[in-house]
């Protein structure tokens, strides 16, 4: 799972175009497809000004745009994108109750919330999710978070930082090179946001994320 830009697998590839053969997938948190893009929240007052792409692919848009071209030679893509994690909140509640699960793992997730609640949103209502990463956990470890909707992805290389440089958009009428996970919900899931971090033997059901070192 890519949780920042496409830089390394991009590499990978040029490399050793071959190793497509050896992967059975590669998820990626990152873009914003139908919605806008995250860069609002940057510290510079000219990238903010950018209000459609997301931060991971326009770090390093060639690289992203190599990795969803490299979906036509057999690599199979699953993105995570903003259209998914802003519609899963995680709030304070989730916080505390991830606290008061006490194992070593909900404790340093509610830690990680609280930075990212305080920081990261600032509390800003039009952020609601400053836990990206962890949705695109969930659409890994649990098929049943958010189907996948299969597009074709591409990525503007060619715009200036501060406009739409690493924006991410479907090119309709084209084979699909990506499975898009847009809807994501805990209503899909025997557990909710306040159990994710629960051992997987617990009442909650059989949950993977922060249970072991292998997710």
């Amino acid at each position: 799972m890519a949780t920042g830009s496409q830089t390394n697998i991009a590499e990978a590839l040029r490399r050793d175009p071959t190793i497509i053969d050896n992967i059975a997938g590669v998820h990626i948190m990152g873009g914003a497809v139908f919605v806008p893009g995250n860069l609002r929240e940057h510290l510079d007052p000219i990238l903010k000004q950018n209000a459609v792409s997301e931060f991971n692919i326009w770090v390093d848009p060639q690289a992203a745009k190599e990795v969803f071209d490299a979906a036509s030679k057999g690599l199979p893509l699953f993105l995570t994108p903003l259209d998914a994690t802003n519609k899963i909140g995680f709030s304070r509640a989730d916080l505390n109750a991830w606290k008061a699960i006490g194992t070593p793992e909900s404790a340093i997730a509610s830690e990680l919330l609280d930075f990212a609640l305080t920081v990261v949103s600032g509390n800003d209502p039009l952020i609601p999710n400053p836990a990206w990463d962890l949705v695109a956990a969930l659409t890994l470890s649990e098929p049943t978070f958010s189907k996948a909707t299969p597009l074709h992805l591409d990525v503007n290389t060619n715009g200036a930082p501060s406009v739409n440089q690493g924006q991410t958009f479907a090119v309709p009428n084209l084979p699909p090179n990506v499975n898009v996970y847009l809807n994501p919900s805990f209503n899909n899931l025997g557990f909710s946001s306040g159990d994710v971090f629960k051992s997987s033997n617990a009442s909650a059901g059989n949950m993977i994320v922060g249970t072991a070192s292998n997710e």
